[in-house]
């Protein structure tokens, strides 16, 4: 008699204050009579209109270029700009024409093109811009510009040699054009103009002005060696009359010298030829000339006709030179070819490198073929910043690797490499170096060069004359991050400096009212030389002096102690300039006593307000609260905690973006749009809190059926988490494993929110796994699923548990195994033959004792099967089997041991279980942990070294291992298919070793460049190590697994709580302070601050209804400095924990009264159900009962229903908190 299971399911009965913001824009222009004098008729005979509006300032100043906008600042606010009736004219104009956006605000009016308005003088004949504002511009109090108020000028920047360019080789010379960027008076060009070649000796240049102004042909011999540099003294005049003189100039000539020149097929005999290749296409006439063709052993010149070229025409990228048929040629060896420096490409600039081509030899066509895969350098330039000074890049047709380039590369003048980084999506390097400003660099690599395959493609030395360095100057704030928060008493924001000796510091006080659109403006739009203008009042300026150092990155710090008002506090701009990046310019300075944190969402929002170094709560601290919308959404004063609340926002006004604290009279904000980086305790299965919606209980009386078998679908519906929903439609589907619906029918659930469905499959089903979904008509994701198995099988007979006798494993540790079979008819499966056999497969590790830390590394380990051999079951169904861990060679990362157990029955069918233990392969393990800092462009980085029992390893020293990701490309050919692959190394970047104190410590990594990264932790002491990987673009790192080790301990009294009950919850600290407890679920339940000394903190609260089926308690810690030498700056750590609610009075207690210990098949039974609520009390219930074999069951491992339990799940919510402490 088989046994049977009895499902039985049951159905659970289951005040705003808002405060005007100060308009940032400009006011409606107000209906004022304009006051008495100063009146002016107009020539039209209009009446007079008052000209009291002036231009008191012009960005740029100072006769300096505009780049992308220029701005005019009147001595009052200007009103809408109104154009003449019937027109579309524009408050400013461009001469000559620029497009621009022009804006007006406040006292300014903005022209921006976005580098359209330097483009304008991209044309060398426009010596300055003229622009004209338009005379229907109005001040808010009507008053308008003079006439001679309205047109200003910018000069052109001052002429430079803008290029160079051979335009023509003409007996035996050489014919350059240069081209100068501005007009000028080249009539005086012969006497200031000199010309030197590569060695510096002088060259005698022919100058022969063009008429246009701007171009000139200088004219020199072939035999000159290039590079030359031409050279024009000061006294060029120019401008408008030739009024400005320019200073001096140069130019090198050629840059590009990646043409090149190869032989290919050498033909002897009676019409003896020699085919020439060339990377690009170039002049023939030009080729005739410049070309020798000499014998080798007796250097005679051999003339030559080109015979042909491809492509046909006056240029070609093949040619094929048709010799003079001389006897002492001999054979193809005895050839060389010379091609003069001064040939160059048809398109672009550039210049023969391999002037000596080079013996000559018998080449067939896959030879050619293969030679004609030139190395050349696409391009290069230089970059500048503030860290590395000047940056070459280089791009090339072939992927070399740094150190192999390193190994080839001189440049001249010498330079001392310190890294040449390989660029990840393209053939480039970046090459930094003690490079100097306006210097001309000459790059050569020598013979020999292989790619990044250990192809050499680069035979002979080739050098390439590289862009003059710019010279980049001025000074940046030394922090990465737009904030600036000083220490106490400590206002002297280090700023650093390149190619200067002064640099000046404005300070400014950013009006509170202001904060709102300024923190959009200065977080979204960085730096920008008119935020001191629009939002803040000057309080001074300080200068910050550097040594002189030229091309060296000098540090300084700003003295802001003096400027800084004693007595208030806030929010204040720092502007450094001369700037070296405006990006680095302006810095937002923090200078404050008031310390906050906040908690919301887009309906509430918490604060918690107190003095920034003692903790101390702020009482009666004015908050206000404004949305992404700029508006006031909320205002109301902390309480004696220094708390204050808010609730109810409004949708339509926008969701919280800022908070401003004001208190006394200091003042601070919290930029909401740039919260911290939090690590979180929720799971991916965890639904959201979503109270007021459907969430949906499928379940079947089994989850196998064969097909043409009945499938019994079972669903309950439930919102506000426990409440039964009745009469409302939804539908019900069923997918077969392909994917494609099936089956669709409308259902609507009864008053106990419940439903059932019988789903006939048929024989002609495929077999595999089905999905069954419930949702509401429409809607994009479904309130519920389940799945069921369709396959022919034969149920089970027994069942088979295996169990280890220990937790995890050590090197050599020997671990007991036991099997234990049962039939399912009852008894123990006696005299059963038993297999077992352990899988090593690589996995990560976790302990409780060392939080937030990760264990493992992404190696593959090859597979290790150990089988353990055979027994048979004893009288009580038992069988023993033992396994000693012995570390399969190569393994790096913890392991897990998996043990799989069959037992056999009669028949020779095997059930099996399987379990699993962590296995350590050495006895030291390290382990890693980072996060990337909110202050600045820095990584924090925790590594321990610990043992198999979690306790702290005896090691002094590990190491840090950072390396970038990059992928090589290969093309496989097979015929005339080609297959692709891509491979993916790591490049070392960079080591540090570590010293470990109590197995542990900290450090800190600034970031590398942008790329993918992955760092390691590793020591020689052990094999094993572990590692995290990182993305690093566009400003910002994202650590792929992240978590920043847990500093703070909670924990509370219980695992499961019913409303009413009191919960202790435990906070442990490394240090004394503070913690801002916040309890929050579907909304922020309660928060409060609770004191930690001693390393302790503790809390009672009362658990109420409202927070099932659960709440998070999160606690931040921060650090009480009071008493800290040096004053620091607090610091503060994070950590949230679970409480998940019981309710009790939604469960059926159910019972089955008089059942028989035995049923007889085909007799009849009827069976009796008893259902009560909580108190005892019989209750109502829909049930529903299903009998199944256990048998099947066991096959694929079925779960009771239990919907309480589903319902009353724990849930998860969008964590929102932001600081500004460390």
């Amino acid at each position: 008699m088989n046994r049977m299971t009895v499902i039985i399911g049951l159905v659970i009965l289951t005040a705003v204050v808002i405060v005007p913001l100060s308009r940032q824009d400009k006011p409606e222009q107000a209906k004022i009579p304009p006051p008495p004098g100063n009146e002016t008729m107009q020539e039209n005979g209009a009446p007079p209109v008052n000209e009291g509006l002036e231009v008191v300032a012009l960005y740029p100043p100072g006769g300096q270029t505009p780049d992308t906008e220029i701005i005019v600042y009147f001595n009052e606010a200007l009103a809408d700009f109104q154009p003449p009736e019937g027109t579309t004219e524009r408050a400013i104009t461009t001469i000559p024409r620029v497009w621009g956006i022009d804006l007006i605000k406040n006292n300014y009016l903005r022209f921006s093109g976005d580098k359209i308005i330097k483009g304008a003088f991209d044309d060398p004949k426009i010596t300055q811009l003229e622009i004209v504002l338009h005379e229907n511009l109005r001040s808010v109090t009507g008053q308008a510009l003079a006439p001679e108020m309205r047109r200003h000028f910018f000069d052109a920047p001052p002429p430079h040699i803008a290029s160079a360019r051979l335009e023509d080789i003409a007996e035996q010379n050489a014919v350059v054009q240069v081209t100068f960027s501005r007009v000028a008076d080249l009539s005086l060009l012969p006497d200031l103009l000199s010309v030197v070649d590569r060695y510096g000796n002088p060259v005698d240049a022919a100058v022969s002005p063009d008429s246009n102004g701007f171009k000139a042909m200088l004219s020199f011999p072939l035999a000159t060696e290039p590079p030359i540099t031409i050279a024009v003294a000061p006294g060029l005049r120019w401008g408008e009359n030739n009024r400005y003189v320019a200073a001096d100039m140069s130019a090198r000539y050629p840059k590009d010298t990646s043409l090149k020149a190869y032989i290919g097929e050498v033909k002897t005999g009676t019409q003896p030829s020699i085919e020439l290749l060339f990377s690009q296409q170039v002049p023939l006439q030009w080729l005739q000339t410049l070309t020798t063709v000499k014998i080798a052993d007796s250097g005679d010149s051999v003339s030559f006709a080109i015979a042909s070229s491809e492509p046909p025409g006056p240029a070609a990228s093949r040619a094929t030179l048709s010799l003079s048929s001389i006897p002492e040629i001999g054979d193809a060896n005895n050839l060389m070819v010379e091609i003069s420096p001064w040939l160059r490409s048809v398109k672009g600039e550039r210049h023969l490198a391999n002037t000596a081509i080079g013996e000559s030899r018998s080449s067939g066509r896959a030879d050619r073929r293969e030679r004609q895969r030139f190395f050349e350098m696409y391009y290069n330039y230089w970059e500048t910043n503030m860290a590395d000074g000047l940056v070459l890049r280089l791009n090339f047709s072939h992927a070399v690797s740094p150190d192999t380039f390193k190994e080839h590369v001189t440049i001249t003048p010498p330079v001392e490499l310190v890294v040449a980084e390989g660029d990840r999506w393209s053939r480039g390097l970046r090459i930094k170096g003690n490079f100097k400003s306006e210097t001309d660099y000459t790059l050569r690599i020598a013979g020999g060069l292989k790619d990044s395959n250990g192809k050499t493609v680069l035979v002979e030395d080739s050098s390439f004359a590289l862009q003059t360095t710019p010279l980049r100057k001025g000074a940046a704030f030394d922090t990465t991050h737009l904030y600036y928060f000083p220490r106490r008493n400590m206002a002297r924001p280090a700023v650093q400096a390149r190619n200067i000796t002064e640099a000046e510091v404005t300070l400014a006080q950013v009006f509170p009212s202001n904060l709102p659109v300024f923190v959009r403006d200065f977080s979204g739009s960085g730096a920008s030389p008119h935020l001191l203008a629009q939002y803040a009042r000057e309080i001074g300026r300080v200068k910050v002096a550097f040594p002189e150092a030229p091309d060296t990155l000098l540090a300084g710090a700003a003295d802001l102690d003096a400027l800084l008002p004693a007595d208030s506090r806030g929010v204040f701009i720092m502007t450094v300039n001369p700037s070296y990046d405006h990006r680095d310019s302006s810095r937002a300075l923090i200078y404050t006593d008031l310390g906050a944190l906040t908690h919301w969402t887009n309906k509430e929002l918490v604060v918690f307000a107190h003095n920034l170094f003692t903790l101390e709560p702020v009482a009666r601290a004015e908050v206000t609260v404004y949305s992404n919308k700029f508006q006031p959404i909320g205002a109301t004063y902390t309480n004696e905690d220094g708390i204050a609340r808010f609730m109810s926002f409004e949708a339509a006004y926008g969701a919280p973006a800022l908070a401003v604290i004001k208190a006394d009279n200091d003042y601070t904000f919290v930029d909401l749009l740039r919260q911290q980086e939090t690590k979180d305790a929720f799971t991916a299965s965890m639904p959201h809190y979503d109270r007021d919606g459907y969430d949906a209980y499928i379940y079947l009386d089994r989850n196998l059926y064969r097909p043409g078998e009945t499938a019994r679908i079972r669903y309950l519906v439930r919102t506000r988490y426990v409440d039964a929903v009745a009469d409302v439609p939804f539908q019900l589907r069923i997918a077969n494993p392909q994917g494609r619906w099936i089956y669709e029918t409308p259902v609507t659930p009864n008053e106990f929110g419940a439903g059932t469905l019988s789903f006939k499959t048929e024989q002609t089903h495929p077999t595999g796994k089905y999905r069954v979904e419930l949702r509401v008509p429409e809607a994009p994701t479904p309130t519920g699923r389940a799945t069921f198995n369709l396959e022919e099988f034969v149920p089970n007979r027994m069942r088979a548990e295996v169990k280890y006798d220990c937790e995890r494993l050590a090197p050599g540790a020997t671990a007991n195994i036991h099997v234990k079979a049962e039939n399912l008819y009852g008894g123990p499966a006696a005299g059963r033959k038993t297999e077992a056999r352990v899988y090593l497969r690589p996995t990560t590790y976790a302990t409780d004792a060392w939080p937030g830390y990760h264990f493992g590394n992404e190696d593959v380990l090859e597979d290790k099967l150990i089988q353990l051999g055979e027994a048979v079951t004893d009288a009580n169904g038992m069988a023993a089997f033992t396994y000693t861990f012995a570390p399969p060679p190569g393994a790096t990362m913890p392991l897990e041991a998996v043990v799989g157990a069959r037992v056999f029955e009669v028949g020779g069918r095997a059930v099996s279980d399987t379990t699993a233990v962590k296995a350590l392969p050495a006895e030291v393990l390290p382990g890693i942990a980072v996060a990337p800092r909110d202050d600045a462009e820095v990584l924090d980085v925790h590594v321990v070294a610990i043992r198999s029992d979690a306790t702290a390893a005896d090691l002094d020293t590990l190491q840090l291992t950072l390396e970038r990701e990059e992928w090589n490309y290969h093309v496989r050919g097979f015929g005339h298919n080609h297959q692709t692959r891509w491979e993916k190394e790591f490049r070392l970047y960079k080591t540090l070793e570590v010293p470990l104190s109590e197995g542990k410590v900290s450090a800190q990594l600034p970031y590398p460049d942008y790329g993918t990264y992955r760092l390691r932790v590793h020591s020689p002491e052990t094999p094993m190590y572990s590692a995290l990987h990182f993305n690093r673009w566009w400003g910002q790192l994202r650590v792929v697994s992240s978590a920043r080790p847990e500093l703070i301990s909670l924990s509370v009294d219980k695992e499961l709580y019913q409303a009413g009950d009191q919960l202790r919850l435990r906070i442990e600290s490394p240090y004394d302070g503070n913690a801002f407890v916040v309890a929050q679920g579907e909304k922020i339940h309660e928060q409060r601050v609770v004191p930690v000394e001693g390393g302790e903190g503790a809390a009672t609260l009362v658990v109420p209804h409202e927070w099932f089926p659960n709440a998070w308690i999160q606690v931040t810690v921060v650090r009480d400095t009071a008493q800290q030498e040096g004053s620091q700056y607090p610091y503060s750590s994070f950590a949230m924990i679970n409480v998940p609610l019981d309710a009790p009075d939604r469960r059926i207690a159910v019972s089955l009264p008089d059942v028989p210990e035995e049923i007889r098949p085909s007799e009849p039974y009827t069976l009796r159900i008893a259902t009560h609520d909580a108190a005892g009390a019989p209750v109502a219930a829909e049930v529903t009962v299903a009998a199944v074999d256990e048998g099947i069951h066991g096959i694929l491992g079925y779960d009771n229903p239990d919907p309480y339990q589903w319902f009353q799940r724990s849930r998860r919510f969008g964590l929102r908190r932001a600081h500004y402490y460390e």
